[in-house]
Order: structure tokens, then sequence, then C-alpha cells
């Protein structure tokens, strides 16, 4: 009986430890490939990135572009490094997967 409560303890531990580290992962910066950008209803923006790493973090993710007051600034970036072939630089949740920032890094 004790060997069961030990196991069921240790499975509830480590789920714990999984679900709370995934929920609540700070933005972060990722060179990152455009690969679309668009708009779902009229003020909700997208853009779609693949991370660029040997162990991409993220592939082909739509990322919401959350604040309004730079939203054209953002998908101008976004449009110019697809055109332009040229990859970014993005500040992104990917928790709740939004975009924060966008650079052209090359």
């Amino acid at each position: 009986m004790m060997k069961r409560i030990g196991k069921v303890l240790a499975i509830a531990l480590f789920a714990s430890v999984v679900w709370t580290s995934a929920a609540t992962a700070a933005p972060d910066w990722f060179t990152s490939e455009v690969k679309g950008v668009g708009f779902a209803s009229p003020g909700v923006a997208f853009v779609r990135l693949t991370h660029i790493s040997g162990t991409p973090v993220f592939t082909n993710i739509w990322f919401k572009v959350v604040d309004a007051s730079v939203q054209r600034e953002l998908l101008a970036i976004a449009l110019t490094a697809v055109s332009n072939d040229q990859d970014v630089l993005a500040r992104v949740d990917p928790a709740t997967d939004t975009l924060i920032h966008l650079f052209l890094v090359k």
C-alpha cells in the first residue's frame, strides 16, 4: 500500500512540475522566419513564425498581435521580412502564442 501511495505522489509531483513550468513560461526573444501574416477579423492580426534553431521551440505557430497600438508596425516588419526573405528577432510568449516585439535581423 505504501509503495502505491509513493508512486501516486511521484506522478502527481512530476505532473505539477511539467504543467506549472509550461504555464509560467516567460516571454523570450527568438530568431525566427516569418511564414505568414494575416487578419482573423478586424483588429485581430496574426504572424506565423518558425524558430530558427537546431532544436526549435516552435514551428509554424500563429502568434497573435495583442497590442493594437503597434499592430501596423509589427505587420509592416513581418511583411518586409517575407518580401525580402529576411529573418526576424521576435519577442513572443510561447505559453499564450502572443507576439510582443519584432525586429529585422539580416
